[in-house]
């Protein structure tokens, strides 16, 4: 039996190398390995306006947009979305920057703003204090024709006091009465101011009483009248002067006027 085998190991002869099957370190024969993959695009990318991180050299990094061809070029050192907003906005700042077309001047509407200010040279220097004075009118009753009724004479007696302007001196107490008892009283108030700017005195009579009965208690004898009365003042001689005095008013029905002039200075 051993003789046999040796024979037949010699006849046989050893295996030819070249028909040998070869495996490969995965265990499948060389001669049956799968196609090699192609490597992966590594420019390609995903969803269109991706960015991602990129190295712009000397460890400063960058970003790149993901875009339909591939990814951008590497922006370094600024968000590829803040310098596309920069450069939108550069555009816009020079679009803005064009010529604009002049606009037309309103046409004028012909109206026209007068201020009016005090004449410095006109200003006088008010005195504020107790003035005194007189006046005298002539009194109608029914009529303005003819002679007067009666003369009236009385005193005027005012207290000026200067405002916080300083332009105006107001009347703080004023009053004027009949002179003489024997003649016909009349009493009643004086209001009004000195205007400085222009040296001129404007005021008015209010709550105006005469009595043609010598102030008796005789029905039908009062009169009420009221008015105006204006006046030049002198800055000099600290007086008003040039006074135009005119009152209207009626007894028991009946129309009637004073009309006159007064003047006043003030009291040392």
């Amino acid at each position: 039996m051993l003789l046999a085998l040796v024979a037949c190991v010699g006849a046989c002869g050893a295996p030819d190398a070249g028909a040998r099957d070869v495996f490969s370190a995965s265990g499948e024969p060389d001669g049956m390995q799968p196609p090699a993959q192609p490597e992966p695009d590594r420019d390609a990318c995903g969803l269109a306006g991706t960015v991602r991180d990129c190295d712009c050299g000397q460890a400063t990094a960058g970003k790149q947009t993901c875009t339909q061809g591939g990814w951008g070029a590497c922006a370094c050192g600024a968000d590829p979305a803040h310098t596309a907003a920069g450069a939108a906005g550069a555009s816009g700042a020079a679009a803005d920057a064009s010529p604009r077309p002049a606009v037309a001047d309103e046409p004028p509407t012909g109206v026209e703003f007068q201020w009016p200010e005090t004449d410095p040279s006109q200003r006088v220097e008010c005195e504020p204090g107790h003035y005194v004075g007189t006046f005298s009118c002539d009194l109608f009753i029914v009529t303005n024709d003819g002679m007067p009724a009666f003369e009236l004479n009385g005193t005027i007696d005012m207290q000026l006091e200067q405002t916080m302007d300083g332009e105006l001196l107001r009347i703080a107490d004023g009053t004027f009465v009949s002179a003489a008892a024997v003649a016909i009283p009349a009493w009643g108030d004086i209001v009004g101011e000195l205007d400085c700017s222009r040296g001129r005195f404007d005021g008015q009579i209010q709550n105006g009483r005469f009595s043609v009965a010598l102030g008796l208690p005789i029905p039908f004898t009062e009169g009420i009248f009221e008015g105006d009365l204006s006046a030049d003042y002198d800055a000099a001689t600290a007086s008003m002067n040039d006074g135009v005095w005119d009152m209207i008013g009626n007894l028991d029905g009946f129309p009637g006027s004073c009309a006159g002039t007064w003047s006043a200075m003030r009291a040392p």
